[in-house]
């Protein structure tokens, strides 16, 4: 293991260093901000075989970019250019089209929109739907096009690539910049961020392509088979071959080149730990970091209000604006009853604890159930509450 750790937290170094030598993990980094000073900044195993994880190793952390484009439309509700009350056609006329004319932006934020996937072109265009969705500007025209699947506002289902098009269209119309370079303007540059929504071709060399979990063919089997009961005509001729081949693809189309230079803002953020840890560092103090207020107070309170509709993911995560919100049968966000962040695929996690003060990145390449993250975060809680209670606020 390499990286730093203050005095009274070192045991959060052991549990990663436990995961890598039980190839529990492959490589990973874990970043932790305590009342805006970084305490932990660890770093383990291997990018590739035989290539050593880097201080400035990167790799996709799939759905934390839902938190970081959150982010960007907070701050231009702070600055009083966006109004998440507004219809989303005042600021993007074209979206007004297909019955979606009464349509707010609360609806892109919290997923009540309607259009949780992008509609299959037909004819010539039926098989090019990846390189469609390489193309932000594309798809926020289709989706502008697109009828909602129910009422908006209605229902909430996880707008899982299509989220970071919508928000990411409103913010482009408002800024006159895509959602990425908004993001690096004003808040990756400013805050010193390894931590990208489309990736300079400069960076490509730093990244870790990401691994396959080990299929659980039993549990893929149950599944699969309550599907084709549930949905017979998309599920028919489905096999558990077929799926675990389906997602290895998946994989090996988010680990290209052009795929991490796209800007598919849900879903293909290029970070390490400690880009994720410092983007929440703000959020954790009040919206006040290193000498400067990002944020108001009232903002984060805002937008970190659970909604009333909510997702049903299985496992009670309530959704905010755009971000995820704490839930007690869940341990990745600590402690604090007002944490709130975003994980991606395969349980990387970045997130922000206002009541501790803390800021938290992990970030890994090898897709898993969450066990070392869980555990590591937990431990950071463990050595908090050892600390004398005159130095944080707990």
């Amino acid at each position: 293991m390499e990286g730093t750790v203050t005095p009274g937290f070192e045991s959060v170094g052991d549990v990663l260093e436990t995961a890598i030598t039980n190839k529990l993990e492959y490589g990973a980094s874990f970043t932790v901000y305590l009342e805006g000073e970084c305490i932990v900044d660890i770093w383990s195993g291997e990018a590739e075989a035989g290539k050593p994880w880097q201080s400035d190793t990167m790799t996709n952390v799939f759905s934390c970019g839902k938190g970081a484009t959150a982010f960007c439309a907070q701050l231009l509700y702070d600055r009083g250019q966006l109004d998440v009350e507004a219809r989303v056609s005042s600021y993007w006329p074209e979206f007004a089209q297909a019955g979606k004319d009464q349509v707010t932006v609360r609806m892109l934020l919290n997923h009540t929109v309607g259009l949780p996937e992008l509609p299959r072109p037909e004819g010539d265009e039926a098989g090019r739907m990846r390189e469609i969705q390489l193309d932000h500007v594309r798809c926020a025209a289709i989706l502008a096009e697109a009828s909602p699947q129910w009422k908006p506002g209605d229902h909430a289902a996880y707008h899982s690539l299509t989220y970071g098009w919508l928000v990411g269209e409103v913010v482009r119309r408002i800024s006159g910049q895509s959602l990425g370079e908004f993001f690096r303007a004003e808040l990756g540059d400013p805050l010193g961020l390894d931590f990208h929504i489309g990736l300079p071709d400069a960076c490509q060399e730093r990244m870790s392509d990401i691994r396959p979990q080990a299929p659980d063919r039993g549990a893929l089997k149950k599944w699969l088979d309550q599907m084709k009961d549930e949905q017979p005509d998309q599920f028919r001729n489905a096999t558990v071959a077929g799926i675990v081949e389906q997602q290895r693809r998946q994989l090996d189309w988010f680990n290209e080149p052009a795929t991490r230079r796209a800007q598919i803002p849900a879903a293909n953020g290029s970070a390490n730990a400690r880009g994720l840890a410092r983007l929440y560092a703000p959020l954790s103090c009040e919206g006040r970091f290193e000498g400067k207020q990002w944020v108001s107070p009232e903002s984060i309170e805002y937008f970190n209000t659970p909604n009333p509709i909510q997702i049903d993911f299985g496992n009670m995560t309530p959704v905010c604006l755009g971000y995820m919100g704490v839930a007690p049968q869940r341990p990745e966000m600590g402690a604090g009853l007002r944490s709130f962040g975003h994980e991606g695929m395969g349980n990387s996690m970045g997130f922000a604890d206002p009541d501790h003060r803390l800021a938290i990145g992990f970030v890994h390449n090898q897709l898993n159930d969450g066990q070392t993250r869980n555990a590591i975060i937990q431990q950071v809680y463990s050595c908090i509450e050892k600390m004398p209670r005159t130095s944080v606020d707990a």
